[in-house]
């Protein structure tokens, strides 16, 4: 994994990593303190995670988390708390449809391996995990999940239960909204026979392949297209 800076590469070249990288997260910074070290995720093809500091890039903690070895196909970091007291949460969905989450401190600065721990294991996708996204929040509770077949779900992480309905999420703020199934994206599918809902499980074999992403401080929504090789951008 090569880490570039909007001037160029970053000197420290990267991180080397023994599988084929198919994920990476970094936490969000505290706004109350921005220089205080943050994490790095890698998930990898064979179903192996490393976490690293964000600003040393040191190796902090790596194992395979999947007994199947599947594919980890995304990742998602909690929010950070301000005062950096509440725990942070990281959730990697992957190719069998399982997420696995883990629990750390909400800095990397000064852990060991010990500092992380096993979550649940969120099951309830009966594919691919495609995109997650938890809600805004401290201590982080609820994260949304979206599969390739469209199916969207909630879950309440630090509990390791799946919500009853994903209309939990309707009134709980993701900022930037980044899922493909959702309210604020309904009408960026123009085609109804393809808009997957996020209400009950999708009637697509597969979900087109689009990503979406929230204008910051703003509703504007920008989506592209891997099949159209297109940026859209919706007011």
């Amino acid at each position: 994994v090569r880490l570039v800076k909007a001037n160029g590469p970053d000197p420290r070249h990267g991180v080397h990593f023994p599988q084929a990288v198919t994920t990476v997260a970094f936490s969000e910074p505290s706004p109350q303190r921005p220089h205080h070290d943050g994490w790095l995720a890698i998930g990898g093809f064979a179903g192996m995670v490393g976490l690293y500091s964000a600003k040393t890039l040191k190796e902090i903690w790596r194992r395979s988390v999947s007994a199947q070895n599947s594919a980890m196909t995304c990742s998602a970091f909690s929010n950070s708390d301000p005062e950096e007291a509440a725990e942070l949460w990281l959730a990697l969905g992957t190719q069998d449809g399982s997420i696995h989450t883990l629990k750390m401190p909400a800095s990397s600065a000064g852990c060991s391996e010990q500092a992380v721990a096993k979550g649940q294991i969120l099951k309830g996708h009966a594919t691919t995990v495609f995109q997650m996204q938890f809600a805004e929040g401290v201590p982080a509770q609820i994260l949304m999940s979206v599969s390739v077949d469209g199916n969207a779900l909630a879950f309440d992480v630090p509990f390791g239960r799946r919500s009853p309905s994903v209309s939990i999420c309707k009134d709980l703020v993701f900022r930037p909204w980044t899922l493909p199934v959702g309210w604020p994206v309904v009408g960026c599918w123009g085609n109804s026979s393809a808009r997957p809902r996020p209400d009950r499980s999708a009637d697509l074999v597969s979900l087109p392949e689009r990503y979406f992403c929230q204008a910051p401080h703003t509703d504007m929504m920008l989506a592209t297209d891997e099949t159209t090789n297109s940026l859209q951008i919706f007011p």
